[in-house]
């Protein structure tokens, strides 16, 4: 299956917390998962204290698929 990464806030809407958790689990690998002790939600993230580990890690998704390397641990 193709590589996904799931990143959400897990100070989030109740609802999207469980949500993001579950498609977390039930989606095959490869697959990064991180979550992060923000309230934000979606883009958001970006303008919150973890928005350059965010950016970070989109980068590191994007240069694993492009390199063909195996997806890093968050």
């Amino acid at each position: 299956t193709l590589p996904k990464v799931f990143a959400y806030g897990g100070n989030d809407y109740a609802a999207v917390v469980i949500d993001m958790s579950i498609m977390a689990d039930l989606a095959p690998e490869p697959k990064m998962v991180q979550v992060f002790p923000e309230s934000a939600h979606a883009t958001n993230l970006f303008n919150t204290e973890s928005g350059a580990q965010l950016t970070d890690l989109l980068v590191s998704f994007l240069e694993a698929i492009r390199s063909g390397s195996p997806l890093p641990t968050p």
